[in-house]
């Protein structure tokens, strides 16, 4: 997978970091990196319907580790990745 980091996606628009911030937080009303976050976390919920395991979802949504996966899914969610998993079945 590729790395989202500010300097790879600001130098692919051929700007420089924080000008590709600014733009990029005042044409869609988020930071990109919040929009990176997002994007995982709401790949992750479709997974977890999957029979995939944790570790495997969070890897496959850009995550090094599946402990700071599962912490950024509840800061984000509001539940872990186990509950939702759950929810899925309901």
């Amino acid at each position: 997978y590729w790395e989202w980091k500010i300097p790879e996606m600001a130098k692919r628009c051929n700007l420089s970091a924080s000008r590709f911030q600014r733009a990029y937080k005042k044409l869609f009303s988020v930071s990109p990196m919040a929009d990176v976050v997002n994007a995982r976390i709401l790949t992750a919920k479709i997974k977890l319907s999957s029979n995939q395991t944790i570790k495997e979802i969070a890897a496959q949504c850009g995550y090094k580790s599946d402990q700071h996966f599962m912490k950024q899914f509840k800061k984000i969610t509001g539940k872990t990745p186990i509950q939702t998993k759950f929810d899925n079945f309901e």
